[in-house]
């Protein structure tokens, strides 16, 4: 009973630690294109060290695609779908699990970090690994 009682009272810290997923919507008026801005994500928070990323591919006509313009970004991990894009302007994107992460190099223009273990940085889409 003992046990049962401090797993139950354990249980919320648990979950609040654990990924979520966050699909990048874009589109919001006057931030079509802001990664720091929650209302262009769908769970309405900006993606931090515990979420997983999703980019998915904008049918749309205006290719809304995420731009960091503010500081460097830390997240679990980054799945991006075949013909999207994201610009990080210069900042640094950390992702933690690159096991859970799928994108190519040439979606991505910048600096990246894999969890420290590697790095490439361009001016232009990347084609190859540093």
């Amino acid at each position: 009973m003992k046990k049962l009682i401090v797993f139950l009272l354990c249980l919320p810290a648990v979950l609040s630690f654990s990924q979520k997923a966050s699909t990048w919507k874009g589109n919001c008026a006057g931030h079509a294109f802001d990664w720091d801005w929650a209302a262009n994500w769908s769970t309405n928070a900006i993606p931090d060290e515990f979420t997983d990323v999703v980019i998915p591919f904008d049918y749309s006509s205006f290719f809304n695609y995420p731009q960091i313009k503010r500081g460097n970004v830390e997240i679990n991990s980054l799945y991006m779908n075949p013909g999207t894009s994201l610009l990080a302007n210069q900042f640094e994107i950390r992702i933690l699990d690159m096991r859970k992460s799928y994108f190519t190099p040439d979606q991505i223009k910048h600096k990246i970090k894999f969890n420290d273990v590697r790095e490439f940085i361009s001016d232009q889409p990347l084609n190859a690994f540093r």
